[in-house]
């Protein structure tokens, strides 16, 4: 992944170092260089070709040796435009190697232009898919705030229907029964009613069955391990356990 990044990033500062403009005149350059190229072949096979011309006609010179001494100047202007043309030559070649070596160069850099509008490109179609992606991620975001916020206002109005509720509940059950710590019986005729209280205080808060079973075992009081309050219902013969004291509150 590093890779492709780091590859889009320099494909990326290619692009803006040559925009579309400079692509296309290094395009016509490099056209325009193979051009030259071609013409200036054209013309060493040309030089090559008369110089071996030349060269023929100066070894038929050179042979006839009777006309030699007549035509010693004509041999010396011969060998001066050989020596014309093979300079000539060597000049066209050096231009030739240029050019070429002009033309790979300017090949390989719009080979590598090509490479870079591809990854570019590869890059620009993973880019939108990402937004896509994005977008549907964002509108089921928007859903499901839209759905939280229904079931927070479902849960606001049961809990106000609750509240309502446990209000009546407590004006029409009477007043809390005080209970100081220590050991009481749920029963007609022992130390509290029985019935459906919801207890508050604080410390240890412990409900027995008549058979001696655990029903209600917490603390009051709130903190980290207690609770503010609790609801329960003891029967006949519930046994009542309490280490801090607590209220009562008779529901219904």
């Amino acid at each position: 992944m590093k890779k492709q990044i780091i590859a889009m990033l320099i494909a990326a500062a290619l692009l803006l170092l040559l925009p579309a403009c400079g692509i296309n005149a290094l395009r016509e350059e490099n056209s325009t260089l193979i051009t030259e190229r071609d013409r200036i072949k054209a013309d060493y096979d040309a030089a090559t070709a008369e110089l071996e011309s030349l060269q023929s006609s100066y070894s038929a010179i050179v042979e006839v040796s009777g006309e030699k001494s007549s035509i010693e100047a004509d041999i010396e202007s011969l060998q001066k435009e050989i020596a014309s043309i093979k300079a000539e030559i060597e000049k066209q070649q050096v231009i030739l190697s240029s050019t070429e070596k002009s033309i790979e160069e300017n090949q390989d850099i719009l080979s590598e232009i090509k490479n870079h509008e591809e990854i570019i490109e590869t890059y620009k179609r993973e880019e939108k898919s990402i937004a896509e992606r994005i977008k549907s991620l964002n509108d089921k975001e928007d859903e499901l705030r839209k759905t939280i916020e229904a079931l927070e206002k479902e849960q606001s109005d049961l809990q106000d229907k609750v509240d309502k509720l446990g209000k009546v509940a407590l004006e029409k059950a009477g007043e809390p029964i005080s209970v100081s710590p220590g050991e009481y019986t749920f029963g007609k005729n022992e130390d509290i009613p029985a019935g459906r209280y919801i207890a508050t205080g604080k410390g240890n808060f412990v409900v027995y069955s008549s058979a001696e079973k655990l029903k209600v075992n917490v603390i009051l009081g709130g903190g980290s391990f207690g609770v503010d309050s609790y609801t329960f219902e003891a029967g006949e013969g519930y046994t009542l356990k309490t280490s801090g004291g607590c209220k009562l509150q008779p529901v219904e």
